[in-house]
C-alpha cells in the first residue's frame, strides 16, 4: 500500500459519486445491506468483497477507510 493515498469513508465517497447505496450494492455486486453495515461500521467487508466495491468506485481499496466509528443511535422523543 503506497502511503500517498488519501484514505476516505466510504459513505463520503459515494455521496462524491452521487449514487445511492443501491447504485454501489448494484455496480459492486454485493448487497444493499453489504454496503450499509460497511457505512455504519457495522462489519468491515471482506477483501473480495472490498476490492469489488472500490472497483465498483473506480478506485483502489486503500483508498476507503473502512473502519469507521460507530454512530450512536439518535435519541427517542416520545
Amino acid at each position: 500500500m503506497s502511503s500517498s493515498h488519501v484514505v476516505v469513508p466510504l459513505r463520503e465517497l459515494r455521496f462524491l459519486r452521487a449514487i445511492t447505496q443501491e447504485d454501489l450494492a448494484r455496480l459492486a455486486n454485493v448487497s444493499i445491506v453489504t454496503i450499509n453495515s460497511a457505512e455504519c461500521g457495522r462489519t468491515i467487508p471482506r477483501p473480495g468483497t472490498r476490492r469489488a466495491i472500490a472497483a465498483a468506485l473506480s478506485l483502489p481499496p486503500e483508498t476507503i477507510a473502512w473502519r469507521v466509528p460507530r454512530l450512536p443511535a439518535a435519541p427517542v422523543h416520545g
